[in-house]
């Protein structure tokens, strides 16, 4: 990979997991590890992590950037109850980061698929506890099995818990987040976000499906001199009393912008706390009447198939395709969608950019791919 936002100095390092191994290997490499410890790929995210937390922790005073690959037609069942990957430990800043992803064969079509890497589990904090201020994580399928317990517990997908920072830049991009549990006093939320940073981060949530959770997808500013781009995503749920969007603000200076998601189910679309500082918002959808867009109110989407979990457009929807911005100009700018189709012509509302004959395919040249990474 090469990181085009990464100082010439500055030495990438990749990291690779293969879930399908036998042994648990150096990460060095993709292939098999001969035996334990030898050169060769991680079975596990959560080993990758405890791994390099152990030899280099340090990605400023080592001068590196560091890519964990991920990859695996077995299930990454790893990490504990609280997460399956618990990403904590880790000295960073604005061009020595963290990188999670999956390579071009190893990714998502667009739609879970279970011959790709998948990180799922029984996890309170969700697959992905995000708790370090600089990190990218692309092009994985994050998913959560908890059953209902006591207390109303949480079940999360992907959990921001970034701590009292005053700086970062966290990018999540072309994800799909399911839940598959039930809901019986359960708190089910794909991307949560804890509101307990002090000030300065920025926060990119683009292209990502999430599904089947009682809350979707959090866009939050959580202090002042905050800055949050909630781009092109797509959040459905038919979970009783679910919400597919919240929008939360906190702090004189932060500013939310949420353009071209949409939000389909019956769920309760858009659920808005009007203390955000600066709240920008257009071309936003839902299928009820809570849109922060009016005219985007009351819209029910096709998609290809719903009760498969196929969220593509549908070559006769009238109500997404064609109805978004264009935000291959705009501040944390793109223009791929979450297959690595390029968006062209009038761009559509959500994560698909519908395509004649299908989405799907998670090609691409490699341009396209190193900016669905996105830039720190």
């Amino acid at each position: 990979f090469i990181f085009a936002s990464t100082a010439e100095a500055v030495t990438p390092v990749n990291k690779y997991v293969t879930t399908t191994c036998a042994n648990n290997g150096d990460g060095d490499a993709a292939s098999c590890a001969a035996s334990p410890g030898a050169a060769g790929a991680y079975l596990t995210c959560q080993q990758a992590i405890t791994d390099i937390v152990a030899d280099t922790p340090n990605f400023v005073g080592s001068d590196i950037a560091v890519t964990v690959h991920l990859a695996g037609s077995t299930v990454d069942a790893g990490g504990d109850s609280n997460a399956g990957c618990d990403i904590t430990g880790l000295t960073m800043d604005a061009t020595r980061f963290l990188t999670l992803t999956s390579d071009v064969a190893d990714r998502h079509d667009g739609k879970w698929n279970t011959s790709k890497y998948r990180l799922e589990g029984a996890y309170y904090y969700g697959p992905i506890r995000l708790r370090e201020e600089f990190a990218t994580i692309s092009w994985l399928q994050l998913g959560n099995t908890k059953t209902g317990a006591s207390g109303g517990t949480p079940g999360e997908g992907l959990v921001i818990e970034l701590g009292a920072v005053s700086s970062g830049k966290i990018i999540i991009d072309e994800n799909i987040l399911r839940y598959t549990g039930d809901y019986t006093n359960q708190e089910a939320r794909g991307i949560r976000d804890y509101a307990n940073e002090t000030s300065g981060v920025t926060k990119v949530i683009r292209n990502n499906i999430v599904y089947d959770w009682s809350q979707g997808l959090e866009c939050r500013a959580n202090a002042t001199s905050q800055n949050v781009y909630c781009y092109n995503n797509t959040s459905y749920t038919n979970a009783s009393s679910s919400i597919c969007f919240v929008i939360r603000g906190n702090g004189v200076g932060s500013t939310i912008v949420a353009k071209n998601n949409l939000a389909n189910g019956s769920c309760t679309g858009w659920d808005i706390d009007a203390s955000i500082a600066t709240w920008t918002h257009n071309n936003n959808l839902s299928e009820d009447s809570t849109s922060p867009d009016n005219t985007y109110d009351n819209q029910v989407v096709g998609f290809v198939n719903e009760g498969a979990d196929d969220y593509h457009l549908d070559a006769g929807d009238i109500a997404a395709m064609d109805m978004a911005a264009d935000l291959s100009a705009a501040t944390e700018s793109f223009t791929i969608d979450i297959d690595a189709q390029t968006r062209s012509g009038t761009w559509d509302i959500g994560a698909d950019e519908y395509q004649a004959g299908g989405g799907g395919g998670g090609g691409g040249s490699l341009l396209v791919i190193l900016e669905g990474l996105g830039e720190l």
